[in-house]
């Protein structure tokens, strides 16, 4: 063999094996380049987002399964082409200087979809120079819904907060209107505000609330009214009594001595006609000188005119201690007010009983005319009725200022019996009228009523189950009617 061909063969073999080496290099950094390139694609494959590299130019040098789905084309076919091209075909303009690594929104028509395009750029590790860029496009419909549901239902958190501080201040001034001027009738006014609107429920539940508590606090009135009036009834009442008791007292003391003083004054006007029937005879057998005398002495002493007066002096007594008697009859009827004993009575006879009683309030102030009718009697508490007719006459007598005239008239009708009392006084006003009846509520000056001679008259004829009506007008009078049923038993 030849020497220098020996010694060639070795340099090449050696060059051989190390190209084997390096091809063997070669191919396992393919493999392993393949490999990540492999496992590069399907990590980029399994975002949701579309993706995209592009370079300085624009084009786009690789792309995502989700891009690829997106638009709807091969792969082969999106490769090399202009982004903002490609983007232009499916409705989206852009500009990436318009975009930044925080991307911006944008709104398909056509899809009606959002989304968010995100321009990421990248350099060469070795000249930190700009070589391309990441383009990322991602869907945020679902999300953007979410956002612009939650910015809605911020605002309605923050319209109902700012709703409902007003709701709470509008409350606290109205419960320092009740507590300063224990007002009850202040309501919350919500106008304009639809059933479903928070405020709209408050203001209902709150003036539900005031509601109740007007409702209760005017019952708490009435019932605190009805027994103020119930006690000053029942006051007053014991006070008629112990009039009543008392007249009859009187009446028993006074009735005794006058039957002396009626029989007493009887017997002095005997005595007078006998005396005179005496003076009489003597004076037949007086002689002239006496007689003449006796004439003299007579003219002196106003015999005849003492004679003569003494009989007018004594029917004046006569009639005097009768009319005593009368009164005291009637003071005796009346004095049985307080009776609980319901019986079978003469309404008229009442009626006259009561003028008589009043009679020194009636007769300075006006004229009594009487119109009775004929009138069945009916069982009734008589005393009570009495104390009614003498409230309304005693009241026609005060509202007459001057000189007038009080007509009272009965009649029976239907099985009823109606009372009328009208007088020619001052007459009720149109706006006080209504609350005549109410305890306490008088239209006489301070410290000339008490406002309760027509409740408890009122009360008196509901018990007997009649009514009053009154009519009236001012300036001209006033006519109170009292019906009450005829009770045979």
């Amino acid at each position: 063999m030849d020497i220098g061909q020996s010694m060639t063969e070795e340099p090449m073999e050696n060059k051989n094996e190390e190209l084997k080496d390096t091809c063997a290099e070669i191919n396992a950094l393919l493999k392993q380049i393949e490999a990540i390139k492999t496992e590069w694609e399907s990590s980029v494959d399994s975002i949701d987002y579309m993706l995209m590299l592009v370079d300085t130019e624009d084009r786009i040098q690789r792309c995502n399964k989700a891009l690829i789905n997106f638009a709807g084309k091969a792969y082969s076919d999106i490769v090399g082409k202009n982004f903002k091209f490609f983007l232009k075909e499916y409705g989206i303009s852009l500009d990436k200087r318009d975009i930044s690594e925080n991307g911006i929104d944008i709104f398909l028509e056509n899809s009606q979809k959002w989304f968010n395009i995100a321009f990421h750029p990248y350099k060469d590790r070795n000249t930190d120079k700009i070589i391309g860029a990441v383009v990322t496009i991602n869907d945020i419909t679902e999300f953007k819904m979410l956002t612009d549901s939650l910015e809605i239902t911020n605002a309605a958190i923050s319209r109902e907060r700012q709703e409902l501080q007003f709701a709470v201040d509008e409350i606290d001034f109205l419960l320092r209107e009740v507590e300063d001027k224990k007002d009850l009738s202040v309501r919350f006014a919500a106008p304009g505000v639809s059933e479903s609107d928070v405020i709209y429920r408050i203001s209902a539940h709150f003036n539900n609330m005031m509601n109740m508590l007007e409702s209760q606090h005017k019952e708490l009135e009435k019932a605190y009214g009805d027994l103020k009036a119930a006690q000053s009834q029942i006051l007053q009442q014991e006070k008629m009594a112990s009039i009543g008791q008392l007249a009859a007292g009187v009446a028993h003391e006074i009735n005794n001595p006058m039957g002396f003083i009626i029989s007493n004054l009887g017997t002095l006007g005997k005595y007078v006609d006998r005396l005179k029937e005496f003076m009489h005879i003597q004076s037949a057998f007086i002689t002239s000188e006496q007689s003449k005398e006796l004439e003299e002495s007579r003219k002196r002493l106003k015999i005849d005119y003492i004679i003569e007066d003494t009989n007018q002096l004594l029917k004046e007594s006569l009639d005097g201690a009768e009319r005593v008697k009368k009164i005291v009859q009637n003071l005796k009827s009346f004095s049985h007010i307080d009776e609980s004993e319901w019986k079978i009575a003469d309404i008229n006879a009442g009626i006259e009983n009561t003028i008589n009683i009043v009679w020194n309030e009636l007769k300075y102030k006006a004229a009594v005319k009487k119109e009775y009718g004929d009138i069945p009697p009916t069982k009734c508490n008589p005393g009570q009725l009495n104390q009614v007719f003498m409230n309304i006459l005693v009241n026609a007598a005060h509202a007459i200022e001057k000189q007038g005239e009080i007509t009272i008239k009965t009649r029976h009708e239907n099985n009823n019996i109606f009372v009328s009392i009208s007088d020619t006084g001052s007459g009720i006003p149109a706006d006080k009228i209504n609350r005549i009846f109410e305890p306490f509520f008088t239209t006489k000056e301070v410290g000339k009523g008490t406002g309760l001679g027509l409740s408890i008259a009122y009360d008196i004829i509901k018990n007997h189950n009649g009514d009053i009506i009154v009519e009236s007008e001012v300036g001209k009078g006033t006519t109170f009617t009292v019906r009450i049923p005829v009770v045979e038993k």
